[in-house]
């Protein structure tokens, strides 16, 4: 009875998170038409810090990941910068290591799947990052950015490596 109810009690949870997400979701998306204050950008950078930590947080347990929760940050998250340098910094801050894990050498030939698994949750999310950047002024901002830190290269390395990997 106890597993049944720690179930049903983790399906409510993630409902919730998804309808509060679809609520933030509405608001940011709002607020994103509109020029940003500059008291708020520190307000909006420790906003998106806190998103970007529950992706790999205990809520999102490695192995178990509620894929429509984790959908719907990754919705978010794009709105979440405001086309603003700080905010794009974070998020290409929080994903860099992510995406470099399995570029680095290792005293072993395979990285382990565990590794491997984890950096691909990671970039199956960036992905669904890049796909959900609106096509407004903020958005280009954001799709600059990101070309002019490198990540677009480091997404094609990460692929390769992968796909070296798995033929090994």
């Amino acid at each position: 009875m106890k597993a049944s109810f720690s179930v049903e009690f983790q399906s409510v949870s993630d409902d919730i998170s998804q309808a509060l997400l679809a609520i933030i979701e509405s608001v940011v998306d709002e607020a994103n038409t509109t020029d940003v204050e500059p008291l708020s950008v520190e307000k909006d950078s420790a906003h998106m810090t806190v998103i970007l930590e529950k992706l790999s947080s205990h809520y999102v347990p490695s192995g178990v990941k509620p894929k429509q929760v984790v959908k719907t940050m990754t919705r978010v998250i794009p709105f979440l910068t405001y086309g603003v340098e700080k905010t794009m910094s974070i998020l290409v801050d929080y994903f860099n290591p992510h995406l470099s894990l399995t570029l680095q050498p290792s005293s072993q030939d395979k990285t382990d799947d565990s590794t491997l698994q984890q950096s691909v949750f990671y970039l199956n999310c960036f992905v669904n990052i890049v796909e959900n950047i609106k096509l407004d002024s903020n958005g280009a901002k954001l799709k600059d950015y990101l070309l002019s830190r490198g990540m677009i290269n480091l997404i094609i390395l990460f692929i390769l490596e992968i796909d070296k990997n798995k033929y090994k």
